[in-house]
Parts: structure tokens; C-alpha cells; sequence
């Protein structure tokens, strides 16, 4: 029997998934998206002199969702409610379903949507950096992660799910617990608003390149909060080896991150969503990075007592330049109140 896999997203990542999975012989994708006449029914994932084609199909009908084995969400994680509602009438109760990456408590929100669901996982990293070349048609990958770290749910059996992903990307695989990892690592949490910080504070008017222009303050204010960050896991007993800063990237100094950044070959060319002083609140690391990372980051070290004065001041400066109009857009989203008991205790 085919292994059944449907990805649910337009962007660049659901463009890989789709080709690299639809490649695996034994196995048919389908591709869940608002756009499905502007898809092939081939896909070409490129990656240095390598060409993978893939097949896989695509619709605009979540029934698709009961013949699936695995679902992979690859959409921003402000997106994941709808699409995870679009899925719910159609959820077998033995699918898999994940996010790559589970930034913002994607296990809280299934749970919240569909308490009896258990199986679900989710990585702490993207699997690839890539950019669409041509939509439903062509992708590039310009990074390609050296592992993949792993989180699954409790409801279902951790080897039955990194054996399904692992034959699903062709990727090594590690998995680790407890799943909150997937936001207290130093990835989309931090990572972003380190840099956003740094174009607020220094209010250039010339626009700015994201990775390529890194500097040593955004280095600096990253390697601040991971720290904190680290001191948070701690406390909360959730922690593995090498998911800090320094060890992902093997640098320590502000200088040597910001030069290693901007020499990262996989990162994508893409202008930073800050000019002369200004923030673009529709911009996906902002809608996403905020609301979803570093906004509970900060609530839970609120909650446990740990000061933490660099993701502090960096959130005020994020919220002060959105302004009063786009709270809404970064605010803490509702299924964030389950990682509190009815005594305000994190679960």
C-alpha cells in the first residue's frame, strides 16, 4: 500500500516537501492549497547540481485529509488554526500530524481543536532554506539542516513516528522531549527579533538586507537572550544538548556570530521588515516570530520568576514600533492559556 502523505501549504517548504517526498518510491502526496490550477503534478526540488522530481497532486479539498497517513502544515504558524480547522471534519484518529517547524505550541493547539488526537510531532528547525523558483512547479534549496530535531506528542509511539518522518525526507533524525523544546529553542523564537531589534534601535534609512547585514548588536542581543532562554529550559526541566546558539552555530562572540550569519550560503537574500526606523507588521517574522516565540517565551519566564532583560527589552521595542493599531497581530494567541493549570502552574 502507497504511503499517503498530504502537505498543507503554498510556500517554499510545501514546494520541497512535496517534491522530495513525492520522489520516495511507494508514496502519494497530495498538496492542500488555496491555489491548486497553478500546481504540476510534477515537482522539482534543485539543490546544488542535484534535481529531485517529484509528483504529487494538488486540491483545494481538506476530504483529502482522511486518506492521509501523515499531514505536514508548512505555513506560518499564524496560519496553522485555520488550516488545522479546515482538516478537522476529515482526521483519522491514526494520521500523524505535524509542523516543520512547531514554533508557538502547535501540540497545545490540536489538542485544543481535537482533544483525542495524540499523534503529532514537529521539529525545532525548518528541515530547508529554500525559495520557489516557480510556483507549483520548481524549488530551490539553498540549506539543507545536518539533523533534524525531533518532538512528539505523548499519544503515539515515538519510533513509529521518526521512522515515518525519517522515510518520508531522508533526513537523520533526533528525538528529543518535551515538545515545548520546539519553542524554547533559539531558532524562530529569538532569531529573528535579534536582528529586528538591531534595525529598530539603529534606525538606518537605507534599506537593509535581513541575514546579510547582521551586525554585532543583533549578535549581541541573540546571544542575550539564548542565554535567557537557557536559563528558562532549566528551570522548566525541558532541555537538550546543542540547541543553544553557540553550539548550533559553534561561535561565542557577538562579532563571530554576526559574520557567520551573514557568510550563510543557505539563508535567503530577502529585505529585513524594518526601514528607517518602521516596522512591517505584516511581515511574516513579525506575525509569526512574535505572537508565537517570543511573546510566550517572555510569559513563561514570567511565570516561573526568571528576569529576563534582553527578551524583555527587545519585545517593548517590537511592541512600541507596531504600535497600538497592530496589537492584535502580535499578541499572545488563546490556546497558549493550556500551558496553564486552573492554579496557574505551567503544565
Amino acid at each position: 500500500m502507497a504511503l499517503r502523505v498530504l502537505v498543507c501549504g503554498g510556500g517554499a517548504l510545501a514546494h520541497v516537501f512535496a517534491g522530495v517526498i513525492g520522489a520516495v518510491p511507494g508514496t502519494r502526496v497530495s498538496v492542500l492549497t488555496r491555489r491548486p490550477a497553478e500546481w504540476s503534478h510534477s515537482i522539482a526540488v534543485h539543490h546544488a547540481d542535484l534535481v529531485i522530481q517529484g509528483k504529487a497532486e494538488a486540491t483545494d479539498d481538506p476530504a483529502v485529509a482522511a486518506d492521509a497517513v501523515l499531514i505536514l502544515v508548512a505555513a506560518p504558524a499564524f496560519a496553522h488554526e485555520a488550516i488545522l480547522r479546515r482538516l478537522l471534519p476529515h482526521l483519522q484518529p491514526d494520521t500523524w500530524v505535524g509542523a516543520l517547524p512547531a514554533i508557538g505550541g502547535f501540540d497545545l493547539l490540536l489538542r485544543h481543536l481535537a482533544p483525542g488526537h495524540g499523534k503529532v510531532l514537529g521539529s525545532l528547525r525548518a528541515p530547508y532554506n529554500a525559495r520557489v523558483l516557480r510556483y507549483g512547479h520548481e524549488v530551490l534549496v539553498t540549506g539543507v539542516v545536518p539533523h533534524l530535531d525531533l518532538v512528539i506528542g505523548s499519544g503515539g509511539d515515538r519510533h513509529d513516528a521518526s521512522a515515518l518522518l525519517e522515510d518520508a525526507l531522508a533526513l537523520p533524525l533526533r528525538v528529543i522531549e518535551p515538545f515545548l523544546l520546539a519553542t524554547l529553542s533559539p531558532a524562530s523564537t529569538i532569531f529573528h527579533a535579534a536582528r529586528m531589534f538591531e534595525l529598530l534601535i539603529e534606525s538606518k534609512p537605507k534599506r537593509q538586507k535581513f541575514y546579510a547585514g547582521w551586525g554585532d548588536a543583533a549578535g549581541r542581543c541573540y546571544l542575550a537572550m539564548d542565554a535567557e532562554l537557557a536559563a528558562l529550559r532549566r528551570i522548566l526541566q525541558c532541555d537538550a544538548p546543542g540547541i543553544d546558539a553557540a553550539g548550533h552555530y559553534g561561535v561565542f562572540e557577538p562579532a563571530a556570530l554576526a559574520h557567520r550569519i551573514r557568510s550563510l550560503p543557505g539563508l535567503p537574500d530577502i529585505d529585513a521588515p524594518v526601514f528607517d526606523g518602521m516596522l512591517d507588521v505584516e511581515h511574516r517574522f513579525v506575525r509569526e516570530d512574535i505572537p508565537y516565540g517570543l511573546n510566550l517565551a517572555q510569559l513563561l519566564a514570567s511565570k516561573v520568576g526568571l528576569p529576563c532583560p534582553a527578551m524583555t527589552s527587545v519585545l517593548a521595542t517590537i511592541t512600541q514600533a507596531a504600535g497600538p493599531a497592530a496589537a492584535s497581530l502580535i499578541a499572545l494567541p488563546s490556546h497558549f492559556r493550556f500551558f496553564e493549570t486552573g492554579d496557574g502552574t505551567i503544565t
